[in-house]
């Protein structure tokens, strides 16, 4: 049996999980469970728990937004004699150079003295509580600023270095991405992609940004405008090619961005869609409007983006007019099935390393049959079935994208895709689910750069040893 670690009344602990350093607790052997004060509380329909941390809790994390998987909802009575139903979450607990898995119920203790408390089951097992002491461990000799966890597995020591590209800083997206690298200490940096050059010379790769050399960075986020998109994917290559990490990929954006590339692609993978024809401008108008099953129907241009270009027609005749309109223009078209049922409205799922981390359904304005928010839709969260859930991962997958947004149609025969995102925006899927999609996005970004450093030092030990020999 191991020897248990006295400590005093009142301790220094980290929440890794949550990537909180210094926090004063209370040690409470007659509090059965562990508690954290924090307001705004609240679960959605995925079982996430949000909530923001006060200046009580550590005056570094006033109003920080914290987002986890609900545990359980539990009745606990407080010391004061409530019962109430808090969520708890499980949180892996940083305590005298040990890590613990523990369960921490989420409550407003502004009325308490301790912001938080750590109670007898998590204390049982491992502690013995001194009452007559405070601060025995030596956590408490933090700085009070945020710092990176240390996970031992984690063999870089200097901050993950990211550069965003992006051409408008300004940009929701942008500045999100951009907050979440520096509330983790990275650096992070803006690269206007059109102003960058690259130099190609024998075994070497250089990226030169407003006339001098970029430093090699340790991941980028594409932000390709669909307009730039050849120019784009370029950069996105060239740092690939650098051996640098990115959340998508030069070939994928390329595939997301060709509409009937990836309808191709998407159906060469079983995934469901909306019943599609594309014709040259020599075709029989007549005929595309038969194969697509006549009107109504929906006509796309292919270079479209974010609605534009998207028209409805209503009749055979309006849609011969239209039809024969672009072909005289020489202008390529897609032709589509009309899903009534929809009723103006799509879901977007939001992936991040083959997982699912938020959805919404968009809803458009009345009398537009287009969801897009940037037409005017509006958008809430939106609980995905089994089925939307499979299909969504389905299409990202055969799209080989990591980071993305899947589009889907509600219809009578199940979720039709009708777009895969390589560049999807964050302000709409994180103001309706109050789901901090960034942050997930920097995790997926830590989980694989630290994965290559290890294999890269473990590669480089493998080596020197081998000289060694």
């Amino acid at each position: 049996m191991s020897e248990k670690t006295i400590i005093g009344a009142r301790e220094i602990i980290s929440i890794a999980d949550l990537n909180l350093y210094d926090l004063d607790v209370k040690i409470d052997t007659g509090a059965d469970s562990n508690a954290l004060h924090c307001d705004d509380i609240f679960v959605d329909e995925n079982n996430i728990v949000h909530f923001k941390l006060l200046d009580e809790v550590h005056p570094a994390y006033h109003g920080k937004e914290m987002h986890m998987p609900l545990y359980e909802m539990k009745k606990i009575k407080s010391s004061n004699g409530e019962v109430q139903q808090r969520p708890s979450i499980k949180a892996k607990v940083e305590f005298f150079g040990k890590r613990y898995t523990t369960v921490i119920s989420l409550t407003d203790r502004s009325d308490m003295k301790y912001p938080m408390l750590l109670g007898k089951k998590f204390l049982k097992k491992n502690f013995l509580v001194d009452i007559s002491q405070e601060y025995l461990s030596k956590s408490h000799k933090k700085s009070a600023a945020v710092e990176q966890p240390k996970d031992a597995t984690q063999q870089k020591t200097t901050p993950i270095r990211v550069y965003v590209l992006s051409r408008n800083k300004e940009l929701y997206s942008t500045k999100r991405l951009v907050q979440a690298a520096e509330q983790r200490g990275w650096e992070v940096k803006v690269i206007d992609y059109l102003k960058c050059s690259i130099e190609i010379m024998k075994d070497e790769l250089k990226v030169n940004y407003l006339g001098k050399e970029l430093p090699k960075p340790d991941a980028i986020i594409p932000r390709i405008g669909a307009s730039r998109t050849f120019y784009g994917t370029a950069m996105v290559r060239h740092f690939e090619m650098m051996d640098v990490f990115t959340t998508t990929g030069s070939l994928a954006i390329k595939r997301s961005r060709d509409k009937l590339r990836s309808l191709q692609i998407l159906s060469k993978n079983g995934i469901d869609l909306p019943k599609t024809v594309f014709a040259s401008n020599k075709s029989s108008t007549k005929d595309v409007i038969a194969l697509s099953g006549g009107a109504p129907l929906v006509l796309k241009i292919l270079e479209g983006t974010q609605g534009v270009g998207v028209v409805l027609v209503e009749s055979e005749k309006a849609a011969k007019s239209v039809l024969d309109a672009f072909y005289g223009m020489d202008v390529n078209m897609l032709v589509q099935e009309y899903i009534k049922e929809s009723g103006g409205s799509d879901i977007r799922a939001f992936i991040v390393g083959g997982k699912i981390v938020g959805a919404m359904r968009r809803q458009g304005i009345e009398g537009d049959f287009r969801s897009n928010l940037h037409q005017g839709g509006r958008a809430t969260a939106h609980k995905l079935t089994k089925k939307e859930k499979e299909t969504a991962l389905a299409a990202a997958k055969a799209m080989g994208l990591n980071v993305c947004g899947v589009d889907m149609i509600p219809s009578a025969r199940g979720p039709l895709v009708m777009e895969v995102n390589s560049s999807p925006g964050l302000e709409g899927i994180e103001k309706s689910t109050n789901i901090d999609i960034a942050s997930k996005i920097m995790e997926y970004i830590e989980k694989n750069v630290t994965q290559k450093n290890r294999a890269l030092t473990k590669k480089s030990r493998i080596k020197k040893d081998s000289i060694g020999a």
